[in-house]
């Protein structure tokens, strides 16, 4: 509630409005690299030679401290430009095989195929699904079904589970690949689970 005579001024909270706050140090000199999203800056303080570093648009620095000469530095901004720059082209990489994936899964999927997710803590959960409707590039109208569980080692702790086709559990929805990455099951594969206690 507002207070009475009070007027609330609404901060936008934008990534100008973050970095607008960002502290810069005074006759300080700044390289910007827009391929990794880090601005730097370099300046002294007394005989020391300092460097902070924002990335992205925090508006805290992600470095900021000082070395004994300017060469040692220069050598720390180049190191840690090219450390970002790796970083980011294995995050590239990675986004590229998992969009990849993902694209194969869904296009080996016809009406009638099953897949399976695994979940668990502590322990292995198999779920099961079935496709009964549409596929498209990245979902398909599925339903959950049943699953036989067999082999059990009870001091091992693991067994199998295995499908049952067209035994449903749950009610038509549409399937998307989020946290829990999927596997088409193919007929006669065990899928191991596993408990604890």
């Amino acid at each position: 509630m507002q207070p009475k005579g009070k007027t609330m001024t609404k901060v936008a909270n934008t990534a100008a409005a973050r970095m607008a706050k960002r502290w810069t140090p005074p006759n300080g000199r700044v390289q910007e690299h827009a391929d990794i999203k880090a601005v730097i800056w370099s300046y002294e303080r007394g005989l020391r030679a300092c460097v902070c570093i924002f990335h992205g648009t925090k508006v805290k620095p992600v470095e900021h401290c000082y070395l004994a000469t300017a060469d040692l530095r220069d050598q720390f901004i180049k190191a840690w430009v090219m450390q970002r720059r790796e970083q980011k082209a294995d995050e590239q990489a990675r986004t590229a095989k998992a969009n990849q994936d993902i694209k194969e899964f869904f296009e080996a999927l016809e009406i009638g195929s099953i897949f399976y997710t695994l979940s668990g803590y502590e322990q292995t959960n198999a779920t099961f699904y079935e496709v009964v409707g549409r596929v498209t590039a990245n979902s398909a109208v599925v339903r959950p079904i049943e699953q036989d569980q067999i082999e059990f080692k009870a001091l091992a702790m693991y067994g199998h589970a295995i499908p049952r086709k067209g035994q449903y559990t749950g009610a038509e929805c549409v399937w998307k690949v989020k946290q829990r990455f999927p596997a088409v099951w193919t007929p006669g594969q065990k899928v191991n689970i596993s408990w604890y206690g």
